[in-house]
């Protein structure tokens, strides 16, 4: 067993006192090293507290002390890509951006428009006209990570995240003290997503089981090139919780 000590930066937030869901899935397929995984978030992540990321029998465990907040083990992806957006279109849908106009928490690390360029990922997803769907822009600046010529893959992950969030959040309502988490994410990385380059994160709904929504999403290169792919498990819980909410 392999373990390393970690403390996430509230930079790295999806609520105030909670880690990225995304983020924090994609800490454990880092620490895996692989290209494919599942990964499962079974409790709040606190954000500077030292953790700890064990690597035991092929899964990959963050705790917090002798409680399990999250996991994650190799997998294959079973899911299909869909067409590529234009860089244009996206830019198109991104202004009807929900959170323009009512954000639950404006400063998320995925979403939030109060982090300045560089310090959040200002991902920003519009509906494209003509379904459920949405679209975002994305040109990750160079001050996001320093000294690095591309994105790593908690930064993929949690690119993911919100726009999967945004799209479940536009297809399903939702009651007053009802909100979306993230409880599972799979991911798959085909090619590296580059600083500097711009890029379309796709988003939409898959189907619904009970108080389990199901979400992808997709990043492709301006060319129309896939990145990468993921589909996210969310639930829907009461009293609120760590997701974007209602808008």
């Amino acid at each position: 067993m392999s373990a390393t000590a970690v403390t996430i930066g509230k930079r790295f937030c999806g609520f105030p006192d909670a880690a990225l869901g995304g983020y924090v899935c994609g800490l454990l397929a880092d620490a895996l090293d692989v290209k494919e995984a599942d990964s499962w978030l079974r409790a709040p992540v606190p954000l500077e507290t030292p953790l700890e990321i064990a690597v035991e029998d092929g899964r990959a465990v963050l705790r917090d002390e002798e409680t399990l907040l999250a996991e994650a083990v190799p997998s294959e992806l079973e899911l299909d890509a869909p067409q590529a957006v234009g860089f244009e279109q996206a830019q198109e849908a991104t202004k009807s951006f929900p959170g323009f106009e009512s954000h639950l928490y404006p400063g998320c690390f995925g979403c939030g428009t109060e982090p300045a360029e560089g310090e959040g990922l200002r991902l920003f997803p519009g509906r494209l006209d003509g379904g459920a769907a949405m679209a975002a822009p994305w040109t990750p600046p160079s001050d996001l990570v320093e000294g690095a010529d591309q994105i790593p893959r908690e930064l993929v992950w949690s690119a993911f995240d919100c726009p999967q969030l945004w799209s479940l959040i536009r297809w399903e309502e939702t009651g007053e003290d009802e909100a979306w988490v993230t409880g599972q994410m799979s991911a798959r990385l085909d090619r590296p997503i580059v600083i500097g380059q711009p890029h379309v994160v796709v988003s939409w709904p898959i189907d619904r089981e009970g108080r389990k929504l199901f979400a992808g999403a997709a990043i492709f290169t301006a060319d129309g090139e896939l990145c990468a792919l993921s589909r996210q498990t969310a639930i829907l819980v009461s009293g609120g919780g760590d997701s974007l909410s209602k808008p």
